[in-house]
């Protein structure tokens, strides 16, 4: 294991949100207040890092870090994340089964798509920051939203799911075929973006042939009410895991995951 700072990063690239070469800074993806802190271990593109500060990367700009993002969107992720982990720290008395919290959908959104631009480095190829932006539609659109150029419109959904594990899982881009033996024609394709107590399946609309089942949709408005059914919790790899009957195609280098080190320590002998 090797010991660093930033999971992907360059001191100078292009950012990965306004796409202009510029001085890079450290993000943390989620936000730091957004309960990403502490001593992590880090699987990224088959190597593992140990980082003393959280998951973070160095692919944006100082702009769209402090501006962009932290102004207001990533304020917006950090009251949440507090009001919904204060509920879900009783869930065993806790009477619903259902945490409501109110939000504002459009900055929560901007939030959550920006840091995943920030973690959406190709093959997590730290070389591919020194060369200007060249996205797909999928990924253009989040762009254009998040810098408030542009809407998710027909492209793009984010539906969302409560995210039991302390494991973050953020995954680029997968096909998520959930019944390929009698249906292989069906598929969804997106990414996933999971960090406790949240999960978010933002999916690519134009390339996939159905939509996920089951999900609430989180949508660009700014009066929402976020609701986290604690009682259909889903297994920690899903969906970017196959099933019995369904498969996943995604880049080996795809994945991002960043597991809390332990610091208990062993008493001498």
């Amino acid at each position: 294991m090797r010991r660093t700072g930033a999971v992907i990063g360059l001191p100078q690239g292009y950012c990965r949100i306004c796409g202009l070469e510029r001085e890079l800074t450290e993000d943390h993806v989620p936000p730091k207040r957004g309960g990403n802190v502490g001593s992590v271990v880090v699987t990224c593109g088959g190597h593992q890092i140990w980082s003393q500060n959280g998951i973070y990367f160095r692919t944006i700009c100082l702009d769209c870090n402090s501006q962009v993002l932290g102004l207001e969107a990533d304020k917006e992720y950090t009251r949440v994340f507090k009001e919904a982990e204060g509920y879900a720290r009783y869930l065993s008395v806790y009477p619903k089964g259902t945490i409501d919290v109110r939000v504002n959908g459009h900055l929560l959104l901007k939030s959550v798509l920006g840091h995943l631009l920030a973690a959406s480095v190709p093959d997590n190829d730290v070389d591919s920051l020194k060369k200007p932006l060249d996205y797909s539609p999928f990924f253009e659109t989040i762009r254009q939203f998040v810098i408030g150029q542009g809407t998710l419109s027909d492209r793009v959904s984010c539906n969302y799911w409560f995210y039991g594990s302390e494991v973050t899982r953020l995954n680029q881009y997968f096909l998520n075929s959930p019944d390929f033996i009698n249906h292989p024609k069906l598929h969804v394709m997106g990414s996933t973006f999971k960090a406790y107590p949240f999960g978010f399946w933002i999916v690519d609309l134009k390339a996939s042939t159905i939509a996920p089942h089951g999900f609430m949709t989180l949508p660009d408005n700014p009066n929402v009410v976020l609701k986290l059914n604690v009682q259909n919790q889903r297994y920690e790899i899903f969906p970017e895991a196959p099933t019995d009957t369904g498969v996943v195609l995604t880049s080996g280098n795809s994945a991002i995951v960043g597991k809390k080190r332990s610091t208990k320590r062993t008493a001498p002998t």
